[in-house]
């Protein structure tokens, strides 16, 4: 019988690491999607400035179109032409923030499909650069047969496998496990 260490040797060497990826490739990617984040900024602040502005601008207007008003209203009318005058006014005045908040609206989604269109570009690239370097064969690794000796898929990718890569199966390697660390009831955690 095996000792614990030789049962724990034997199952570490079971498992297999995925191959590392072309990392000037990887340095670039970074690049082009920390530019493309950048743009993406820059846009939105370009489009945040664009809607201060006209809100600068119609805050501007509305001041003077009240000083206008109230002059108006000062002069020596008649009151039933005076409340006409206001119910007009106020009309008028309606009318104007509807449409300033609409042009409003439309600048922030203008700014926003901007910047998001920068993004979304740069995602379509990037994951037409993963179906690149998968089709390459980069970062990929077969995986062995299963314990029912069917063939898994491949692991692509530049991190850990989710599993081991092993022929038996895995409940054993997790039992194995557990006896080589001494686990007190290994078989009632089984």
């Amino acid at each position: 019988m095996a000792s614990p260490q030789d049962e724990l040797m034997k199952m570490f060497s079971d498992f297999k690491m995925p191959s590392m990826p072309d990392m000037s490739a990887f340095a670039e990617a970074q690049k082009r999607n920390l530019e493309a984040f950048s743009m993406a900024n820059k846009l939105a602040m370009e489009g945040a400035q664009a809607v201060a502005r006209r809100n600068m601008e119609i805050m501007q207007q509305a001041m003077g179109e009240m000083t206008e008003a109230m002059q108006t209203m000062a002069s020596q009318e008649p009151a039933a032409a005076k409340a006409a005058r206001q119910a007009e006014l106020l009309k008028a005045g309606y009318e104007k923030a509807v449409g300033n908040m609409r042009e409003i609206s439309e600048l922030i989604q203008k700014s926003n499909a901007e910047a998001l269109g920068v993004l979304n570009a740069r995602f379509t690239s990037a994951m037409e650069e993963v179906k690149g370097l998968v089709a390459k064969g980069q970062g990929c690794l077969p995986h062995p047969q299963n314990a029912a000796g069917v063939p898994a898929a491949p692991f692509c990718g530049w991190g850990w496998q989710p599993w081991p890569v092993a022929t038996r199966p895995v409940t054993s390697s997790i039992a194995q496990l557990k006896r080589a660390v001494g686990t007190p009831s290994a078989s009632a955690l089984d």
